[in-house]
């Protein structure tokens, strides 16, 4: 093994680094060194023989993902092209394009951002031939996310 978990982690984050099976919540605050045990703790699986395929590494950031990656590559000195370290956003967008047909929906739908919504937005009023401006697109999309979730719960 290239490390050493107990110096390079303090008691706790050893304990959970250390922990090979089944999954793992870990549940800390910002600048605790989540981030870094989970490398670690990926590390270690895969020095014990973890095949990679098998290992998903979710957060939230997509720069996240990709620093989580690469110090996992670094600690072991491998390439791992096996590996899935990525967002949750993204892992679900690739679910569900793999998967959503089984539901009775096309896999070729597009998830949209709130720059895609107000363009959107803009795109239906200039439509309807009314002014943009006059209108709070912010207040307008939070107002739609309203009616949605209040017609969900129905």
């Amino acid at each position: 093994m290239r490390f050493n978990l107990e110096k390079e982690l303090n008691t706790e984050q050893c304990q959970a680094a250390s922990r090979l099976d089944g999954p793992l919540l870990v549940i800390a605050g910002a600048g605790s060194g989540k981030t870094r045990m989970l490398t670690y703790r990926i590390a270690h699986m895969l020095e014990c023989g973890i095949d990679e395929s098998n290992i998903l590494a979710l957060t939230f950031t997509n720069k996240a993902a990709k620093e989580m990656g690469e110090r996992i590559r670094s600690l072991t000195g491998k390439k791992l092209k096996k590996l899935t370290s990525t967002t949750f956003h993204s892992f679900g967008m690739g679910v569900l394009k793999q998967y959503i047909q089984h539901l009775g929906f096309k896999n070729n739908f597009t998830v949209y951002d709130t720059n895609d919504r107000m363009a959107l937005l803009k795109e239906v009023i200039l439509n309807l031939d009314y002014v943009v401006e006059s209108f709070d697109l912010y207040e307008l999309s939070a107002l739609f996310s309203d009616i949605k979730t209040k017609a969900e719960s129905s």
